[in-house]
Protein backbone atom coordinates (compact mmCIF):
# COMPACT_ATOMS: atom_id res chain seq x y z
CA UNK A 1 0.00 0.00 0.00
CA UNK A 2 1.35 3.41 -0.97
CA UNK A 3 0.92 6.20 1.57
CA UNK A 4 0.56 9.73 0.33
CA UNK A 5 3.75 11.63 1.00
CA UNK A 6 1.79 14.72 2.11
CA UNK A 7 0.04 12.70 4.82
CA UNK A 8 3.38 11.36 6.01
CA UNK A 9 4.75 14.86 6.12
CA UNK A 10 1.80 16.14 8.20
CA UNK A 11 2.12 13.24 10.63
CA UNK A 12 5.81 13.95 10.95
CA UNK A 13 5.19 17.64 11.61
CA UNK A 14 2.53 16.89 14.26
CA UNK A 15 4.86 14.47 15.99
CA UNK A 16 7.67 17.01 15.87
CA UNK A 17 5.92 20.22 16.99
CA UNK A 18 3.12 18.67 19.07
CA UNK A 19 -0.58 17.92 18.61
CA UNK A 20 -1.76 21.44 19.51
CA UNK A 21 -0.15 22.87 16.39
CA UNK A 22 -2.33 20.56 14.24
CA UNK A 23 -5.62 21.63 15.85
CA UNK A 24 -7.87 24.28 14.35
CA UNK A 25 -7.99 27.68 16.04
CA UNK A 26 -11.48 26.85 17.35
CA UNK A 27 -10.32 23.59 18.88
CA UNK A 28 -7.42 25.39 20.52
CA UNK A 29 -9.77 28.03 21.94
CA UNK A 30 -12.18 25.40 23.31
CA UNK A 31 -9.34 23.54 25.03
CA UNK A 32 -8.08 26.78 26.52
CA UNK A 33 -11.61 27.74 27.61
CA UNK A 34 -12.02 24.44 29.46
CA UNK A 35 -8.69 25.02 31.17
CA UNK A 36 -9.64 28.57 32.18
CA UNK A 37 -12.94 27.34 33.60
CA UNK A 38 -11.07 24.74 35.66
CA UNK A 39 -8.84 27.57 36.89
CA UNK A 40 -11.92 29.50 38.09
CA UNK A 41 -11.64 32.13 35.35
CA UNK A 42 -15.20 32.08 33.97
CA UNK A 43 -15.11 35.45 32.18
CA UNK A 44 -12.04 34.52 30.16
CA UNK A 45 -13.57 31.09 29.39
CA UNK A 46 -16.86 32.61 28.26
CA UNK A 47 -14.99 35.06 26.02
CA UNK A 48 -13.15 32.22 24.28
CA UNK A 49 -16.29 30.11 23.85
CA UNK A 50 -18.06 33.17 22.43
CA UNK A 51 -15.21 33.72 19.97
CA UNK A 52 -15.59 30.17 18.72
CA UNK A 53 -19.36 30.60 18.35
CA UNK A 54 -19.00 33.89 16.47
CA UNK A 55 -16.74 32.35 13.83
CA UNK A 56 -19.72 30.45 12.40
CA UNK A 57 -21.57 33.62 11.51
CA UNK A 58 -25.17 32.67 10.76
CA UNK A 59 -24.48 29.21 9.31
CA UNK A 60 -25.61 26.10 11.15
CA UNK A 61 -22.54 24.75 12.90
CA UNK A 62 -22.68 22.07 15.61
CA UNK A 63 -19.24 22.92 17.00
CA UNK A 64 -20.05 26.62 17.24
CA UNK A 65 -23.49 25.89 18.71
CA UNK A 66 -21.96 23.81 21.49
CA UNK A 67 -19.47 26.60 22.20
CA UNK A 68 -22.31 29.16 22.33
CA UNK A 69 -24.20 26.92 24.77
CA UNK A 70 -21.17 26.66 27.06
CA UNK A 71 -20.70 30.44 26.93
CA UNK A 72 -24.38 30.95 27.75
CA UNK A 73 -24.22 28.60 30.74
CA UNK A 74 -21.17 30.42 32.12
CA UNK A 75 -22.80 33.83 31.68
CA UNK A 76 -25.97 32.57 33.35
CA UNK A 77 -24.64 30.58 36.30
CA UNK A 78 -21.10 31.80 36.96
CA UNK A 79 -21.02 35.44 35.89
CA UNK A 80 -24.74 36.27 36.30
CA UNK A 81 -24.68 38.41 33.17
CA UNK A 82 -28.18 37.42 32.10
CA UNK A 83 -28.40 39.63 29.03
CA UNK A 84 -25.28 38.02 27.55
CA UNK A 85 -26.63 34.60 28.52
CA UNK A 86 -29.82 35.28 26.55
CA UNK A 87 -27.77 36.50 23.60
CA UNK A 88 -25.73 33.29 23.52
CA UNK A 89 -28.76 31.01 23.99
CA UNK A 90 -30.36 32.75 21.00
CA UNK A 91 -27.18 32.02 19.08
CA UNK A 92 -27.52 28.33 19.94
CA UNK A 93 -31.03 28.32 18.49
CA UNK A 94 -29.70 29.88 15.25
CA UNK A 95 -26.67 27.61 14.88
CA UNK A 96 -27.72 24.20 16.21
CA UNK A 97 -29.44 21.49 14.19
CA UNK A 98 -30.13 19.55 17.42
CA UNK A 99 -33.79 19.97 18.36
CA UNK A 100 -33.15 19.11 22.02
CA UNK A 101 -30.41 21.73 22.35
CA UNK A 102 -32.54 24.40 20.69
CA UNK A 103 -35.45 23.51 22.97
CA UNK A 104 -33.31 23.66 26.10
CA UNK A 105 -31.94 27.04 25.02
CA UNK A 106 -35.47 28.34 24.41
CA UNK A 107 -36.46 27.19 27.90
CA UNK A 108 -33.43 28.94 29.42
CA UNK A 109 -34.26 32.19 27.62
CA UNK A 110 -37.84 32.10 28.90
CA UNK A 111 -36.76 31.43 32.47
CA UNK A 112 -34.09 34.16 32.50
CA UNK A 113 -36.48 36.77 31.11
CA UNK A 114 -39.15 35.85 33.68
CA UNK A 115 -37.10 35.38 36.84
CA UNK A 116 -33.80 37.22 36.39
CA UNK A 117 -34.45 40.12 34.01
CA UNK A 118 -38.15 40.41 34.87
CA UNK A 119 -38.85 41.29 31.25
CA UNK A 120 -42.41 40.03 31.47
CA UNK A 121 -43.46 41.14 27.99
CA UNK A 122 -40.48 39.26 26.57
CA UNK A 123 -41.21 36.24 28.77
CA UNK A 124 -44.74 35.99 27.34
CA UNK A 125 -43.29 35.83 23.81
CA UNK A 126 -40.69 33.21 24.71
CA UNK A 127 -43.04 30.97 26.70
CA UNK A 128 -45.50 31.14 23.81
CA UNK A 129 -42.72 29.82 21.56
CA UNK A 130 -42.23 26.92 23.96
CA UNK A 131 -45.93 26.10 23.89
CA UNK A 132 -45.67 25.75 20.11
CA UNK A 133 -43.16 22.91 20.60
CA UNK A 134 -43.94 19.36 21.63
CA UNK A 135 -44.25 19.30 25.42
CA UNK A 136 -45.68 17.42 28.39
CA UNK A 137 -48.81 18.31 30.34
CA UNK A 138 -46.68 19.35 33.33
CA UNK A 139 -44.79 21.76 31.08
CA UNK A 140 -48.06 23.10 29.66
CA UNK A 141 -49.29 23.83 33.20
CA UNK A 142 -46.01 25.46 34.23
CA UNK A 143 -45.64 27.63 31.12
CA UNK A 144 -49.26 28.77 31.00
CA UNK A 145 -49.09 29.70 34.68
CA UNK A 146 -45.99 31.80 34.05
CA UNK A 147 -47.62 33.53 31.08
CA UNK A 148 -50.61 34.37 33.31
CA UNK A 149 -48.28 35.74 36.00
CA UNK A 150 -46.29 37.72 33.44
CA UNK A 151 -49.45 39.47 32.26
CA UNK A 152 -50.45 40.06 35.90
CA UNK A 153 -47.09 41.65 36.73
CA UNK A 154 -47.55 43.96 33.73
CA UNK A 155 -50.96 45.02 35.06
CA UNK A 156 -52.79 43.41 32.13
CA UNK A 157 -55.48 41.83 34.30
CA UNK A 158 -57.80 41.05 31.40
CA UNK A 159 -55.26 38.90 29.53
CA UNK A 160 -53.94 37.43 32.76
CA UNK A 161 -57.42 36.18 33.66
CA UNK A 162 -57.79 34.58 30.21
CA UNK A 163 -54.51 32.74 30.69
CA UNK A 164 -55.18 31.60 34.25
CA UNK A 165 -58.60 30.30 33.19
CA UNK A 166 -56.85 28.25 30.49
CA UNK A 167 -54.53 26.84 33.14
CA UNK A 168 -57.47 26.01 35.40
CA UNK A 169 -58.94 23.82 32.66
CA UNK A 170 -55.86 21.57 32.82
CA UNK A 171 -55.47 18.56 35.16
CA UNK A 172 -53.72 20.44 37.98
CA UNK A 173 -52.15 19.03 41.10
CA UNK A 174 -53.54 20.39 44.39
CA UNK A 175 -50.60 22.78 44.72
CA UNK A 176 -50.90 24.01 41.13
CA UNK A 177 -54.66 24.44 41.59
CA UNK A 178 -54.14 26.44 44.78
CA UNK A 179 -51.57 28.72 43.11
CA UNK A 180 -53.74 29.24 40.02
CA UNK A 181 -56.80 30.13 42.10
CA UNK A 182 -54.74 32.45 44.30
CA UNK A 183 -53.50 34.22 41.18
CA UNK A 184 -57.07 34.50 39.92
CA UNK A 185 -58.13 36.08 43.22
CA UNK A 186 -55.25 38.56 43.06
CA UNK A 187 -56.09 39.39 39.45
CA UNK A 188 -59.67 40.18 40.49
CA UNK A 189 -58.44 42.36 43.36
CA UNK A 190 -56.04 44.18 41.03
CA UNK A 191 -58.87 44.75 38.55
CA UNK A 192 -61.10 45.92 41.44
CA UNK A 193 -63.54 43.09 40.71
CA UNK A 194 -64.09 42.43 44.41
CA UNK A 195 -67.20 40.31 44.00
CA UNK A 196 -65.24 37.91 41.77
CA UNK A 197 -62.33 37.95 44.22
CA UNK A 198 -64.66 37.06 47.11
CA UNK A 199 -66.17 34.19 45.13
CA UNK A 200 -62.75 32.66 44.37
CA UNK A 201 -61.48 33.16 47.92
CA UNK A 202 -64.56 31.49 49.41
CA UNK A 203 -64.00 28.48 47.15
CA UNK A 204 -60.35 28.29 48.22
CA UNK A 205 -61.14 28.57 51.93
CA UNK A 206 -63.65 25.73 51.60
CA UNK A 207 -61.28 23.50 49.64
CA UNK A 208 -57.99 24.33 51.42
CA UNK A 209 -58.98 25.32 54.99
CA UNK A 210 -55.59 24.83 56.67
CA UNK A 211 -53.59 26.41 53.85
CA UNK A 212 -56.10 29.28 53.79
CA UNK A 213 -55.48 29.96 57.49
CA UNK A 214 -51.72 29.91 56.99
CA UNK A 215 -51.91 32.35 54.07
CA UNK A 216 -54.56 34.62 55.67
CA UNK A 217 -57.02 34.17 52.82
CA UNK A 218 -59.94 35.00 55.11
CA UNK A 219 -58.39 38.41 55.77
CA UNK A 220 -58.23 38.95 52.00
CA UNK A 221 -61.88 37.88 51.84
CA UNK A 222 -62.85 40.39 54.54
CA UNK A 223 -61.15 43.15 52.55
CA UNK A 224 -62.99 42.06 49.40
CA UNK A 225 -66.32 42.29 51.26
CA UNK A 226 -65.32 45.67 52.69
CA UNK A 227 -64.53 46.98 49.21
CA UNK A 228 -68.04 45.94 48.19
CA UNK A 229 -69.32 47.86 51.22
CA UNK A 230 -70.77 44.59 52.45
CA UNK A 231 -69.88 45.34 56.06
CA UNK A 232 -72.04 42.56 57.51
CA UNK A 233 -70.10 39.82 55.71
CA UNK A 234 -66.77 41.57 56.32
CA UNK A 235 -67.46 41.67 60.07
CA UNK A 236 -68.69 38.05 60.11
CA UNK A 237 -65.50 36.96 58.33
CA UNK A 238 -63.26 38.83 60.77
CA UNK A 239 -65.12 37.38 63.75
CA UNK A 240 -64.43 33.88 62.41
CA UNK A 241 -60.75 34.76 61.96
CA UNK A 242 -60.60 36.01 65.55
CA UNK A 243 -61.31 32.49 66.88
CA UNK A 244 -57.94 31.19 65.67
CA UNK A 245 -55.74 34.15 64.68
CA UNK A 246 -53.22 35.48 67.23
CA UNK A 247 -53.59 39.07 65.98
CA UNK A 248 -56.72 39.63 68.06
CA UNK A 249 -56.04 43.31 68.87
CA UNK A 250 -55.63 44.14 65.18
CA UNK A 251 -58.77 42.20 64.24
CA UNK A 252 -60.81 43.80 67.03
CA UNK A 253 -59.73 47.23 65.87
CA UNK A 254 -60.69 46.35 62.30
CA UNK A 255 -64.09 45.01 63.37
CA UNK A 256 -64.78 48.19 65.37
CA UNK A 257 -63.80 50.33 62.40
CA UNK A 258 -66.16 48.40 60.12
CA UNK A 259 -69.02 48.70 62.62
CA UNK A 260 -68.52 52.45 62.71
CA UNK A 261 -68.60 52.62 58.91
CA UNK A 262 -71.68 50.39 58.92
CA UNK A 263 -73.44 52.72 61.36
CA UNK A 264 -72.93 55.62 58.97
CA UNK A 265 -74.70 53.88 56.10
CA UNK A 266 -78.16 55.17 55.04
CA UNK A 267 -80.84 53.26 56.94
CA UNK A 268 -78.43 52.08 59.65
CA UNK A 269 -80.35 54.12 62.25
CA UNK A 270 -77.25 54.92 64.22
CA UNK A 271 -76.28 51.31 64.76
CA UNK A 272 -73.88 51.03 67.68
CA UNK A 273 -72.47 48.33 69.86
Amino acid sequence: MRINSTVLLMVSICMTVGLTSCLSSSEVDVRKAKQLLAEKKPLEAATLYSRVADRAGVKADAYAADAAFEAARIYQYDIKDFEKAVQRYRQVIRLSEKADLRRESQSKISSILFYDLQDFAGAVIEYSKLLALQHTMDEEIEWRSRIAKAYYYQGDYFQSKIEVDKALQLPLSEEALYQAQLLKANIAIGAREHEEAAKVLEQMIAKFPERAKKDSLSLMLAVAFEEQRNFVKAIETLERIRTYDSRKAFIDEKIQSLKERQSQQPGARGFRK
